[in-house]
């Protein structure tokens, strides 16, 4: 009946009436591109809906993401269907995200699901993970974290001397020998002129000569200065012959080179004056002695 109809002739029997192919949509057709293969972006055949196409919600062969928006809007696609728009997981800081490790599983150091907060981490104020400390913004600073959050940092008893500190030996209790309890204080030793711990005395110098030795120990005799300094030349000499008890010390002149030395002139006499002293022999005094003198040793 050439009355026009779909898929029919028109009524001068000079051309087809509408149908699918004719590249026009028409009253039934949902779809007509001409070619109605099924093609990508085309209608398929029968021209009764379109084919695959960017916008139809379905990631399709030639697509990478479809959301049926496709406005390049966060989370979502961008127009043409080509890429992802900014989204959690593309390892990219974006829009209202805090992070993005493309993991964001909440493992320590990374980020937390969502990307809207860090995960655990050294720096965030709370021993977690395999932490031994964590000052938050202060890591590294003098007597806190180091900035791994694995270690303190320099510190009073690290045995360095650092930041404030005068010293530091790592035990710093304060006792003779060890220094202050906060690193700020030098230790009591022998030398330091002061008499303290076990010392005798301390002169805070080496003259052999003076009553103290530098082990801050007093001579009692030549014999004791003798032990101290195998090289101690004959001379004058300060002893304390009770060893710091009641009597006071006194000068001595030692012989440091007869019979192995450590003698102590205690007495003299002369052919013109009589001066006491005793035990041993000596020639001279001063180069001024004549005859006889006397030393003993103990």
């Amino acid at each position: 009946m050439n009355d026009g109809s779909y898929d029919g002739c028109a009524p001068d029997c000079l051309a087809l009436a509408p149908y699918c192919g004719d590249g026009e949509i028409d009253v039934i057709e949902a779809c007509n591109d001409g070619v109605n293969d099924g093609s990508y972006g085309g209608c398929v055949p029968g021209c009764g809906s379109v084919a695959a196409y960017c916008g139809d919600g379905n990631v399709d062969v030639v697509e990478v993401c479809d959301d049926g928006i496709n406005y390049g809007t966060y989370g979502g696609c961008v127009p043409g269907c080509v890429a992802f728009a900014p989204y959690c997981g593309n390892w990219l800081v974006d829009g209202m995200e805090a992070c993005d490790d493309g993991f964001n599983d909440g493992s320590y150091d990374g980020c937390m699901p969502g990307c809207l907060a860090l995960a655990d981490r050294c720096g965030d104020a709370v021993v977690n993970g395999m932490e031994l400390c964590d000052d938050g913004p202060e890591n590294g600073s003098y007597g806190g974290c180091a900035v791994e959050c694995l270690a303190l940092a320099e510190h009073c008893g690290d045995g360095v001397v650092d930041g404030p500190e005068v010293c530091d030996d790592g035990v710093n209790d304060g006792a003779y020998g060890n220094c202050g309890i906060d690193c700020l204080s030098p230790p009591l030793y022998c030398g330091d002129g002061i008499v303290n711990g076990p010392e005798a005395c301390d002169d805070g110098n080496f003259d052999i000569h003076d009553g103290c030795l530098a082990t801050c120990e007093v001579p009692t005799s030549c014999v004791d200065i003798k032990a101290y300094d195998g090289a101690a030349p004959d001379g004058m000499y300060t002893i304390d012959a009770d060893g710091g008890g009641g009597s006071a010390p006194f000068d001595v002149y030692c012989n440091m080179t007869v019979d192995g030395g450590g003698w102590q002139l205690v007495s003299a006499r002369y052919q013109d004056v009589g001066v006491l002293f005793a035990d041993a022999v000596c020639t001279g005094i001063g180069g001024i002695a004549r005859g006889r003198s006397r030393m003993y040793r103990s």
